[in-house]
């Protein structure tokens, strides 16, 4: 900033004015001293004399005035012009020129002082806020990593120019292992190094990373050279290399990346070392400054947890892995079990219905022993059918065939199929399925055979003299199919996994009530597969009621 010449700073002014006072003061003396000669009668000759020293008195005052304005108001007004600009916090701020009196020149200097220690304050801040960018651009970077390798890259790759370094090697240390061999380096001339190369590096001693990572503080060297020629131990370096000095191979790479200024930091969760990040600098004099290091340790400490998540993440991954594989195998196996059985069952069968129609006269005990046969082989035909409909349904293959289907016909065929085994059991069956047809665009064998579970289930939980109905009608915009029976019911904490594969309700298992568990997981499939929804509201020891609701068939289709 400049000052015009008519806009004298106020310490100027100010000194002007008392300069002004002081002329003016020898000019009152000096006429004070004429007027004591004449009173004192003094000749005409020490008069004049008088009269002209004061004259040159005052002339002289007035010229020692002006040159000492001079001198003392431009450095001055220099040195205020600089402490506004200080004020006003101008970057970067301008030096004054020490000039005039030795005591104006002290102000001047003082001032410069003031001026430079500002600039390397906001230089030292501008620095601290590009590490905090760079160390959240990092950590950002290194936890977004998906697996260690990944992690492992970016975290090479960020630390190394975020923090300027001329060099970057990662080390993991093994839970049992004497040494933490290197796992990634980075070059800032060359980028990240190739997997043989980081192989060739020498490991850090287990002793050391476990010893530095238990001081809980990085540690640097700002000149590592003397200790890389001779191999000298390092003052208040960690475990080994404080003791014996570093490992012969290691000074080898040092002196080979060039390495002056060093900086070490371990990470790992306490107690747990995890390995060690070293950084290097090729250039003479150029240090790891205090903020280098305090934003290293951060971003040091995010490798630490990235690299135990994704530790983790790939051991959850391999279970679920493995577990996925079992499962496919036993998916398998059920499946190649029932086509095996189902075929010499369907032979049984048919032997049964030929022993029973057409193989002469039977006697009583023959034939009922022949309907125990039939019977028995209808339920494993069952079993064997719904075991590979879940097998189906757990392999992605259970499809459906779409057409126009009457549910209300279903259900009908479901409650009159169902009859013969409701009155061996005394349980009233009933159908409350109106007279118009209720289409859904689905598939015809699986809504039937859903249906057909439904009803089975129902009859079998419901006691002697009990009732069950089954409903199909029109409900708020959807097509509701209903059973409903006065059975045992299903026990409140049961009821949420209902629909699971195998499960069967604590009630049922402790009344020894025969079963699978996998009719309710093949219904929900089935209405899942056609776009519906299944309810269950139950009561323990008074009934159950299950409600499939289905998009209606659009007719305009």
């Amino acid at each position: 900033m400049s000052i015009r010449p008519e806009e004298k700073p106020p310490v100027v002014r100010s000194l002007g004015l008392r300069f002004g006072l002081l002329a003016a003061l020898i000019v009152l003396v000096g006429s004070a001293g004429v007027a004591g000669a004449v009173r004192d009668g003094s000749d005409e000759i020490v008069g004049a004399v008088i009269a002209a020293l004061v004259v040159a008195a005052v002339v002289t005052a007035l010229t020692i005035t002006v040159r000492t304005a001079r001198a003392v108001t431009g450095p001055l007004a220099d040195v205020e012009a600089a402490l506004g600009r200080l004020a006003r916090a101008e970057h970067p701020t301008t030096r004054v020129r020490p000039r005039g009196p030795a005591e104006i020149q002290a102000i001047a200097r003082s001032a410069n002082a003031v001026a430079d220690e500002t600039d390397r304050m906001r230089d030292r801040e501008s620095e601290r806020a590009r590490l905090a960018a760079a160390a959240r651009e990092a950590g950002i970077a290194i936890r977004s990593g998906l697996d260690v390798d990944q992690i492992l890259d970016r975290a090479a790759t960020g630390i190394g120019q975020a923090l300027r370094a001329d060099g970057v090697i990662l080390f993991l240390a093994g839970d049992d292992s004497s040494t933490a061999p290197a796992a990634r380096a980075w070059s800032a001339k060359h980028g990240s190094l190739p997997a043989h190369e980081v192989r060739g590096l020498p490991p850090l001693p287990a002793d050391m990373v476990h010893d530095h990572h238990a001081r809980g503080t990085s540690w640097y060297v700002d000149d590592v050279r003397r200790f890389v020629a001779d191999g000298e131990p390092v003052p208040g370096a960690p475990g080994s290399f404080g003791r014996t000095g570093l490992p012969a191979r290691l000074r080898d790479t040092l002196a080979a990346m060039r390495a002056v200024s060093v900086l070490a930091v371990a990470f790992g969760p306490p107690g747990k070392p995890m390995g060690e990040v070293v950084l290097v600098r090729e250039t003479p004099g150029d240090v790891w400054r205090p903020a280098e290091i305090e934003a290293t340790e951060p971003i040091v400490a995010g490798l630490g947890r990235a690299l135990q998540q994704a530790r983790v993440h790939r051991q959850e991954t391999a279970v679920v892995e493995r577990l996925r594989a079992l499962d496919k195998t036993r998916n398998d196996f059920l499946s190649n079990v029932s086509h095996e059985l189902r075929t010499p069952l369907t032979s049984i069968g048919g032997y049964v219905e030929l022993l029973q129609d057409e193989s002469g006269p039977l006697s009583d005990d023959q034939r009922h022993m022949l309907t125990v046969v039939g019977r028995n082989v209808v339920r494993l035909t069952e079993l064997i059918e719904d075991l590979l409909t879940i097998s189906r349904i757990e392999s992605g293959s259970f499809t459906s065939d779409r057409r126009p289907v009457d549910v209300r016909r279903l259900a009908e065929v479901a409650v009159d199929m169902a009859t013969p085994a409701a009155s061996a059991a005394a349980i009233t069956l009933e159908g409350d399925c109106g007279e118009e047809p209720v289409l859904v665009l689905g598939d015809h064998d699986q809504l039937d055979r859903a249906l057909r579970n439904l009803v089975s289930n129902a009859i079998k939980f419901t006691p002697s003299g009990g009732k069950v109905t089954v409903g199909a009608a029109l409900h708020r915009g959807q097509v509701r199919l209903r059973v409903s029976d006065t059975g045992i019911g299903i026990p409140e904490n049961d009821q949420k996994d209902l629909f699971n594969r195998f499960f069967r309700a604590s009630n049922a298992v402790d009344l020894s009530i025969p079963g699978t568990g996998l009719g309710l997981a093949i219904v929900h499939a089935i209405v899942a597969n056609h776009g519906g929804t299944l309810e269950v509201h139950s009561r323990e020891n008074e009934g159950t009621t299950i409600t499939a609701d289905l998009p209606p068939l659009d007719r305009r289709s």
